[in-house]
């Protein structure tokens, strides 16, 4: 699992829904691929970030290579792994890609809402897990707000599931783009720590057989 999940069990979550004032006609219009300059710095020397939404499998899959760069063992960080949990008729990938000149800086995993095959400018992201953002520590809330930047100028609504210390960043971003937002507080519900691969799962089931023979 992510680092950084065990430590964020017990805290709680907000649901964060920003609505932009994008007209929706003109957000289902946009294409697979977005890509703008954004004028944020990962550091005072660094070039300026860019942000790339990335709407097809196959493009994402691309992605690997760089996160596995970070995670050799990514888990639910993994392209294909966030490809397998949508639902193709309601939900389509919305994935944006920050870089740094040629060099990829971070991800930020999120979904469109589909209504009969079209999309509706709504993006879900949820970061309940640590799963949303991949990116190095200290760039994660560089990559973060490069990243909303963009979903806000070529979106038309955010919904975002994030642990409570981040609401105040991203009620600073909103507030750049004079968007309205609103937010509630969710508990977390208890889930079941799983080992990291398949391996690890079935060494468990071997030490407890071991113990009743």
């Amino acid at each position: 699992m992510p680092d950084g999940m065990d430590n964020r069990s017990g805290e709680q979550t907000f649901e964060w829904l920003l609505d932009c004032t994008n007209n929706l006609q003109a957000s289902q219009l946009q294409p697979s691929v977005v890509s703008e300059a954004v004028p944020q710095q990962l550091s005072a020397r660094s070039k300026p970030l860019t942000a790339s939404i990335v709407s097809t499998a196959a493009k994402i899959q691309d992605l690997t290579a760089f996160v596995r760069s970070l995670a050799p063992d990514p888990g639910m960080l993994a392209p294909h792994f966030f490809l397998a949990s949508l639902l193709p008729r309601s939900l389509r990938p919305c994935v944006v890609v920050v870089s740094q000149g040629r060099n990829v800086a971070g991800l930020l995993y999120a979904r469109e809402r589909l209504v009969a095959g079209i999309p509706t400018g709504i993006v879900y992201g949820d970061d309940t897990l640590g799963t949303m953002i991949v990116a190095r520590p200290e760039e994660t809330e560089s990559v973060l707000q490069c990243a909303l930047e963009t979903l806000l100028k070529h979106k038309a609504a955010l919904r975002l599931r994030v642990a409570s210390d981040r609401l105040a960043f991203l009620q600073v971003q909103t507030a750049k783009v004079n968007a309205e937002i609103h937010s509630h507080r969710e508990e977390r519900h208890a889930h079941l720590e799983l080992p990291r691969t398949y391996a690890e799962f079935l060494a468990t089931f071997r030490r407890k057989i071991a113990r009743f023979e």
